[in-house]
């Protein structure tokens, strides 16, 4: 017998090669995203840390990468886009695809940011 479902685990947030981020809510909820908070993501050339870079209340005017939820009251999934975020994470992980679905690891405190952030497993991309 062969199994259908070959992978199971679902992605936490999906890059596309069209700059659009679609975050799925256990993220939104582990970082505490919000409506027009703007998040990004570091690294240290192995490890990609996604964080919110600015809160919403601290910024006025349009941001890349700001978020917004993608249903008004039925879902806490969030998106968000920006086309230079998406190019390096897809050229750095797979560059041959056009969208790139990646699992998160449990939140972290860092030296490099000071508030929490999630490491994205770019190991093994969905």
């Amino acid at each position: 017998m062969k199994s259908l479902l070959q992978s199971t685990r679902r992605p936490d947030i999906t890059f596309h090669s069209s700059g659009r981020i679609d975050i799925t809510a256990r993220l939104v909820r582990m970082l505490g995203i919000g409506r027009g908070d703007v998040i990004d993501v570091k690294t240290d050339g192995m490890e990609y840390m996604l964080y919110v870079r600015h809160r919403a209340s601290d910024i006025s005017g349009a941001y890349e990468a700001q978020c917004y939820p993608t249903n008004n009251g039925r879902t806490h999934n969030f998106r968000c886009h920006s086309r230079r975020l998406c190019r390096a994470l897809i050229n750095a992980v797979r560059p041959s695809a056009s969208e790139l679905r990646l699992p998160a690891g449990d939140p972290v405190e860092t030296a490099g940011i000071s508030q929490t952030a999630v490491p994205l497993i770019t190991r093994n991309p969905l």
